[in-house]
């Protein structure tokens, strides 16, 4: 009799428009980790990079926030393959050399970020602003 009304309820269920999912391998997130080059608060925040304090200088305004970044030598410690972002190696002031996302227009950089040249160099990169 407990097998009938369990087949009726899920029968209901299906009804309802409730759909029944069996599958054992789920994994729940509770954090969701960012990608590199997004802003973030703490280096767990980051799925192969680091939380990076950055500072930009405008002319008019001077900005820090946090970036998943890493150090770098070269523009191919920047690259990152699994989500097709290019990244440019550079150093902003006295700072260490950091990835930064590379860009041509403002809309390329995360929320918070715009698209701005290094030091008059014509390496144009996402930066706080």
């Amino acid at each position: 009799m407990a097998r009938l009304w369990m087949w009726v309820a899920l029968v209901a269920m299906g009804a309802s428009g409730c759909v029944i999912v069996d599958d054992d391998d789920d994994v729940i997130v509770d954090d969701p980790v960012l990608l590199d080059y997004e802003p973030c608060t703490f280096d767990s925040d980051c799925d192969s990079f680091r939380c990076e304090s950055v500072t930009a200088d405008w002319g008019d305004r001077i900005t820090t926030d946090n970036i998943c970044t890493r150090s770098c030598d070269d523009e191919l410690d920047c690259d990152v393959t699994d989500s097709g972002l290019d990244g440019t190696c550079a150093a902003i002031g006295s700072g260490p050399f950091l990835c930064y996302e590379s860009c041509d227009f403002d809309s390329d950089c995360a929320g918070g970020f715009r698209c701005g040249e290094l030091d008059r160099t014509g390496f144009f990169v996402c930066l706080p602003y």
